[in-house]
């Protein structure tokens, strides 16, 4: 009898080790690194990251995060000064992101991955074109 009862108490323990193990690993961090168009010491953005309940406004050149692996990530950004400096895409080869132009981007974090947001300045005579372009 007291076999029986050692053998259910060791294979509860091994159960709930395994269990905690793997809770921790698919809850553990994943890195995300935003990187922002900066010229003349102006941050011409400000990025806010949203997940899982969470939001961090992201107003310098370059921030990484620690996200929660497989959390689904909302990024929309805010320019600092759209009449000078237009927001002009979302890069990030790792996520295959490459949208030109749209504020708000979606996706899940399924590693670490780096995104940048490209602002371009807006030549004076006209509003279409731009004179310069800076990628994180």
């Amino acid at each position: 009898m007291s076999v029986k009862k050692y053998v259910t108490i060791f294979s509860t323990a091994l159960m709930l080790t395994v269990t905690a193990a793997f809770a921790s690993a698919q809850s553990s961090g994943c890195n995300l690194t935003v990187k922002t168009t900066k010229s003349s010491g102006t941050v011409w953005g400000t990025i806010q990251v949203s997940y899982r309940g969470h939001t961090v406004d992201v107003s310098r050149a370059r921030k990484t995060l620690s996200v929660p692996c497989g959390a689904r990530v909302t990024l929309i950004e805010m320019p600092t000064n759209a009449s000078s400096w237009q927001f002009s895409g979302w890069k990030s080869p790792g996520l295959m992101i490459n949208h030109p132009s749209k504020s708000t981007v979606h996706f899940t974090m399924n590693g670490s991955h780096t995104i940048d947001a490209g602002y371009a300045e807006q030549s004076a005579s006209s509003s279409s074109s731009s004179s310069s372009s800076s990628w994180g």
